[in-house]
């Protein structure tokens, strides 16, 4: 799974790179442990809870960060 991870994080800083001088936003998150039928409900939150995180990264300001990696508690460094 870490390798999934670290190639997350690189296409995002990568993209966010190749689309730096567009309005476009690159950012990835995660939502956290959701409770979900692909996991018998075993997660330890509502989905809607994670949705708060994507919905953040989705409506950023035309001045907000791209190329980083959000969780519910905001900002994560890579």
């Amino acid at each position: 799974m870490r390798h999934v991870r670290v190639l997350v994080n690189a296409l995002t800083g990568w993209f966010a790179i190749e689309l730096d001088d567009t309005p476009i936003k690159i950012n990835s998150v995660c939502p956290g442990y959701n409770a979900t039928d692909l996991n018998n409900n075993l997660g330890t939150q509502h989905p809607s809870q994670g949705a708060k995180v994507v919905v953040r990264a989705a409506t950023l300001p035309a001045d907000g960060p791209s190329g980083s990696f959000f969780d519910a508690n905001g900002p994560v460094g890579w």
